[in-house]
């Protein structure tokens, strides 16, 4: 037969805690952008420029954007 400690258990239910909280945080999509500022310098007036900006889905299902704003 085993014996645990208080402590033992604790410790051991902070750690499994911890792991299912980083499992239930995994999943879902999860957007990252590699570059999430870019700055153009200066730019004359009428100039037209752009940029692309480049973003994943790290996330376990499938990622929809519906809206984008500059900010």
């Amino acid at each position: 037969m085993i014996i645990l400690s208080k402590k033992y258990l604790v410790a051991l239910f902070l750690i499994f805690t911890w792991c299912w909280a980083g499992y239930l945080g995994a999943a879902g999509p999860q957007l990252k952008v590699l570059e999430p500022t870019f700055d153009f310098g200066e730019v004359a007036e009428g100039e037209t420029v752009s940029h692309e900006f480049i973003i994943q889905n790290t996330g376990t299902e499938g990622l929809q954007i519906n809206d984008v704003r500059p900010g």
